[in-house]
């Protein structure tokens, strides 16, 4: 469960870095490949976890998905959190 929650941050953590991850090599590595890398295996050992787990098991999971993507859609359409309604920033070059 961890590990999906990393992949599910750590990629739009890189895409909104996106700036910073070309500006130089030392920030390509930190900010891009490792996270990225992370990303990779964390993802392949969540998979054979969810493929070597018993069904029941699986089922909890795609139940606790389910209910947290509904959630996040009533929060955001029915409520109409102003949480949705933050701008993004634009990242731009120093110097």
């Amino acid at each position: 469960m961890c590990a999906i929650c990393y992949c599910v941050t750590a990629i739009p953590a890189v895409v909104y870095y996106r700036g910073p991850v070309m500006s130089n090599w030392k920030a390509a590595i930190t900010i891009g490949i490792l996270p990225v890398a992370a990303v990779v295996f964390l993802a392949w050992i969540a998979i054979k976890s969810i493929l070597a787990a018993p069904a029941a098991q699986n089922y909890s999971l795609l139940g606790f998905v389910v209910t947290c993507a509904i959630l996040l859609f009533v929060a955001r359409f029915v409520l109409r959190s102003p949480f949705f309604q933050i701008k993004r920033e634009n990242w731009t070059p120093e110097g």
